[in-house]
């Protein structure tokens, strides 16, 4: 899923997370999932641009809420991917990342 978002603005990202044919997989209570943003897939992990984490509640569905500092990027193309790092699991294969210009700045 491609996600695109504008120079230096809040974004507020949801995910619904599924096993199998769309059954709700319940994230157990304390696993930590990682959103990482790179410039590469092939970057090391010290070149990550950003990263937020969502703590399980037992639910299957959680937000990410991004910030002005975390799109306050170039314009362009970066990639993004989920993590289970609890059990160093990748859930999401890395899919794009776009940053758009905004035409008015600080109006």
């Amino acid at each position: 899923m491609e996600i695109k978002v504008f120079k230096n603005n809040n974004k507020t990202l949801y995910f619904e997370f599924y096993v199998g044919q769309g059954e709700d997989y319940d994230v157990p209570v304390g696993t930590e999932i990682k959103f990482t943003v790179k410039k590469s897939v092939t970057d090391s992990d010290e070149e990550i641009l950003f990263s937020k984490t969502i703590t399980g509640d037992g639910g299957c569905e959680y937000t990410i809420e991004l910030t002005t500092q975390d799109t306050n990027m170039e314009s362009g193309t970066y990639y993004w991917d989920l993590k289970n790092i609890t059990d160093s699991v990748t859930i999401t294969a890395p899919d794009k990342f776009v940053v758009e210009e905004v035409v008015l700045i600080n109006e």
